[in-house]
């Protein structure tokens, strides 16, 4: 009896030959693929697009910065003629109105005091209250003598970075909240040498809103790209925030102590970290090249998540690529198994009919081209068991016919 073929058997068989030989090389492939496209993107984001933001906008800090200085150095020396004579000292105010940006926008305050720390001349900066000119006017003493600005200026005879946050003499930053740019100064201390005797020296306050507007272009530019949760900061040697896209953190010192301890230790670099909340960041930094003791680090810091959203989303597209193809390879598999299996069924069940007696049984010629040949050699054979019955029958008929027809002759 032959043995009936089940449909299902052949479509499992043909699914199975189907994984081994394209879907499973298939993911395979995907897998590596994935893995290599995922680590060129991270190693971009991490090792190029974030150092070269962090690099460029520490640049325009310290071109800012070095701008200012410059000009600074500038009005040092036509000081120096003005400490020399009256005539120049009265001229000496109208000179630096000259100077451009400095009063308009960099600084704040401008002090000018002799050799024996007398304040010979000040100006303020043009961004403070006008209404507030009196109470920043008392605040000016007759001698700075004993300041330290001044005692170190004369001493170093050179430009003097002072302590970020200390803002002698500027009245409005007084009242301004500790967390509010306005309330912080760079302070510049800068000796003023005379052809004879002591050097005189002169105190620059620095607007820190003017760093704190470059520090927000920074983020802004971390949003644009795609980072909204990005901050960035101004560290100093210490470790502290002096400057900070979110005003509530001035001041803070820079946390976890091992990102701290780096960004100390190093002029440029990266660093992941958590917050205490758990969630993964990304830091990167850069020192600013500004001399001094000033000592700054700008630092952007980034959810690792937002990060490399890019590339998770990549992955996301990629697999669904891949499931989708699968799926596809799956059903065109199973049409094709069926439509393989089912003329063999049909195969299968005709000979079934024939083994029965059944020889009038034709099968359907499709399938292709083998299956359809194998159906009409089927059919030609069935005929041929067809007409080989007749012609058996015709001669059993005959045969008897002539038995009778001898035994009839046989009695007459």
């Amino acid at each position: 009896m032959i043995a009936p073929v089940r449909a299902t058997s052949l479509a499992s068989r043909f699914l199975a030959t189907l994984l081994v030989t394209c879907i499973l090389p298939l993911l395979v492939f995907g897998w590596f693929t994935l893995g290599s496209v995922r680590g060129l993107i991270d190693a971009q984001v991490v090792s190029t697009f974030v150092p070269r933001l962090c690099g460029d906008h520490a640049q325009k800090i310290e071109d800012r910065l070095r701008q200012i200085y410059q000009s600074c150095a500038v009005v040092r020396e036509i000081a120096r003629r003005a400490l020399e004579s009256p005539e120049e000292l009265a001229a000496f105010g109208e000179q630096v109105e000259l100077v451009p940006d400095l009063l308009d926008n960099y600084l704040d305050l401008l002090v000018l005091a002799d050799q024996d720390g007398r304040v010979a001349w000040w100006q303020d900066g043009q961004f403070l209250d006008p209404s507030t000119r009196g109470a920043r006017s008392a605040r000016i003493p007759q001698s700075v003598a004993d300041a330290a600005w001044f005692v170190r200026a004369q001493h170093d005879r050179t430009a003097v970075f002072l302590p970020l946050g200390e803002a002698p003499y500027a009245g409005d930053a007084q009242t301004a909240r500790p967390r509010d740019p306005s309330a912080h100064h760079l302070a510049l201390a800068f000796d003023v040498p005379r052809r004879s005797g002591e050097a005189g020296a002169m105190l620059a306050l620095v607007r820190w809103q003017e760093v704190q507007r470059l520090l927000d272009e920074t983020k802004q530019a971390l949003v644009d790209a795609g980072y909204p949760s990005a901050e960035a900061l101004l560290v100093d040697g210490e470790g502290r925030v002096r400057a900070h896209t979110d005003r509530s953190r001035y001041g803070e010192l820079l946390q976890p102590q091992p990102l701290r301890d780096r960004v100390g230790s190093t002029d440029r670099g990266e660093a992941q970290f958590e917050e205490e909340s758990g969630r993964a960041m990304h830091c990167g930094f850069q020192r600013l090249d500004i001399g001094g003791a000033s000592n700054f680090a700008l630092a952007v810091v980034a959810p690792t998540a937002e990060l490399f959203a890019g590339t998770n989303s990549f992955a996301r597209v990629f697999w669904f690529s891949i499931g989708a193809t699968v799926f596809v390879l799956m059903v065109w598999s199973l049409a094709a198994s069926r439509a393989i299996a089912r003329p063999v069924g049909e195969l299968a069940d005709a000979t079934r009919r024939i083994a029965r007696g059944d020889l009038d049984v034709q099968v359907p010629a499709g399938g292709g081209r083998e299956l359809g040949e194998l159906a009409a050699s089927f059919n030609g054979m069935a005929r041929e068991l067809a007409q080989g019955r007749e012609r058996l029958a015709v001669a059993e008929r005959e045969k008897a016919w002539a038995e009778m027809a001898r035994q009839v002759a046989h009695e007459i």
